[in-house]
């Protein structure tokens, strides 16, 4: 489970594990923006490879965890990733974790496979309907 353990750059992919944090009850937009974990440019201001690959273990456990034939290679995870940064360092690691869930249970259809492109229009419309709160 994710703690409120003060967060340095040592110890932020422990407190942030994936296997913890997907498990993490984001139900709603309301619900990730009022999470106190912080933002993805706050994490990269500790240190932006830890956060890159903090980003990567849960693309990586999402790309593990779904039942498709065509999964994301590594290389793609990580440019994924720095990505999601470059575009979404505004929103809160609540925020990627709420999405990533909204795959997980199958909200959002994937079909035959997991690409940059379903992560990033997710994202994009998870940001469209935050700032309509």
């Amino acid at each position: 489970m994710i703690t409120t353990t003060k967060v340095t750059e040592k110890n932020f992919l422990k407190i942030y594990n994936p296997e913890d944090g997907l498990s993490l009850n984001i139900n709603s937009v309301e619900q990730a923006i009022k999470s106190k974990l912080p933002t993805l440019n706050s994490l990269q201001k500790l240190n932006e490879q830890k956060t890159v690959a903090l980003l990567a273990l849960y693309l990586l456990e999402l790309n593990s965890a779904i039942k498709i034939g065509d999964r994301m290679s590594k290389n793609n995870i990580n440019t994924t990733a720095i990505r999601i940064i470059q575009k979404y360092g505004f929103m809160k690691l609540s925020d990627i974790i709420f999405v990533l869930n909204k795959f997980l249970d199958g909200e959002i259809k994937l079909y035959g496979s997991l690409s940059r492109r379903d992560i990033m229009g997710a994202l994009h419309d998870h940001s469209e309907n935050r700032s309509m709160r």
